[in-house]
């Protein structure tokens, strides 16, 4: 399932982003989120299926701490940064 949602969000995170000329992203991944757009970002991707960034980024953390693999989407490679913007 959560390879299903992904591959939905990554071609309407290339549309947000395209269409704002690179300020906005749909789903976190293109363009890092930051405070005031995270709810958003997370309410989108719960909508999907896709976990919050925060919970993707606590997944990242434990694969790191003990080597276990839990096959993430790996557009991007480690935490998605929250930005304090």
């Amino acid at each position: 399932v959560l390879r299903e949602a992904y591959k939905i969000a990554l071609p309407e995170d290339w549309k947000k982003a395209v269409t704002s000329e690179w300020k906005e992203s749909s789903y976190g991944y293109l363009i890092p989120p930051n405070i005031s757009n995270i709810s958003q970002i997370n309410k989108a991707r719960s909508a999907i299926g896709l976990p919050s960034v925060q919970l993707r980024n606590k997944l990242i953390a434990i694969e790191t701490k003990t080597g276990m693999r839990l096959y993430l989407p790996d557009w991007v490679n480690g935490t998605i940064k929250i930005e304090e913007k």
